[in-house]
């Protein structure tokens, strides 16, 4: 979602400030190998753990369960995780056999192992599912602000916070661990972190493009 919600628009801004750096943006859902695709800057919403990559944190995001009104027609709200075992829940495709999310609440962490009702490898496909009511679904704050302001979607269990893989998640910026970086990738990280690195500045640049 930041790839596609986020980027598209900073790289028109830093276009028209520095002409002469052209910047291709590369798209997929699977961290990128700097190295061998020759990929100068890989966002992505796990700290690295390759050798010889440094890397940035731009933010650090939380993730809401969120879900439709429609969806709760003839259905009542979970209060506790346990329950959203009797719900629909949409979720992101993830390596191994199950699904879970994880909760943690005054220091007291619970796992909630679910059958989804739809899976996408895809934050935009699992947005829409949320949308059209399909079910509950885990996103990132940025990605969902909008939504809650305009009450399209609400928040559920706020009193948690929740991940499907690590409470240290965030966005961080990834490149090569060389010295010294070149000057067109040092323009862009510090462009690119000047205007998300507070929660403000993340939500309004998500916004302008949706």
């Amino acid at each position: 979602m930041f790839g596609l919600g986020v980027l598209p628009s900073l790289i028109c801004e830093f276009s028209k400030l520095y002409p002469d750096i052209q910047v291709e943006l590369v798209l997929s859902e699977n961290p990128a190998d700097l190295s061998n695709d020759h990929i100068d800057i890989d966002f992505r919403i796990a700290p690295p753990v390759e050798a010889g990559i440094k890397r940035r944190m731009l933010f650090r995001s939380d993730r809401y369960l969120v879900v439709s009104p429609a969806y709760f027609i003839g259905r009542n709200p979970p209060t506790s995780p346990e329950e959203l075992k009797l719900h629909r829940c949409v979720a992101y495709s993830m390596p191994g056999s199950g699904y879970s999310w994880r909760f943690r609440k005054d220091n007291v962490e619970t796992e909630v192992s679910f059958q989804p009702s739809h899976v996408s490898n895809n934050g935009i496909a699992l947005l829409e599912f949320a949308r059209m009511g399909e079910g509950i679904v885990l996103l990132d704050d940025y990605t969902v602000h909008k939504d809650l302001l305009s009450r399209r979607l609400v928040r559920l269990l706020p009193e948690y916070q929740v991940t499907n893989s690590s409470f240290e998640d965030g966005m961080y910026a990834t490149i090569i661990d060389s010295l010294p970086i070149p000057t067109k990738i040092r323009l862009f990280l510090d462009f690119v972190a000047s205007r998300v690195s507070g929660s403000e500045l993340r939500f309004s640049a998500y916004e302008s493009t949706m």
